[in-house]
């Protein structure tokens, strides 16, 4: 841990950044005593919280109603997945 003044701090500040970011720690001292500790930044990662907007947030009921049409749509072959069913999304209570 290196000890430096404030105003070699500020003539430096670039140097002690590079320092501080291969896990070095800097303290800066006024007058000989610490006034503040440059450390690498750590970001705190906190756990999800499984049903954490439970009853704080409502979305729409979604169902999904299909019909298969009476010709095949055009320029598609029947054995297609998608041929021949119409589907349409459908928001309960809209």
């Amino acid at each position: 841990m290196r000890v430096i003044n404030v105003s070699e701090a500020k003539t430096h500040l670039s140097q002690l950044l590079v320092a501080v970011a291969t896990g070095e720690e800097v303290v800066i001292a006024r007058a000989g005593k610490p006034l503040a500790k440059l450390v690498p930044y750590q970001e705190v990662v906190e756990p999800r919280t499984p049903g954490y907007w439970r009853g704080r947030v409502r979305m729409p009921r979604i169902s999904m109603t299909c019909q298969r049409p009476s010709r095949p749509l055009s320029g598609e072959r029947p054995c297609d997945l998608a041929v021949g069913y119409a589907c349409a999304a459908v928001v309960a209570g809209r």
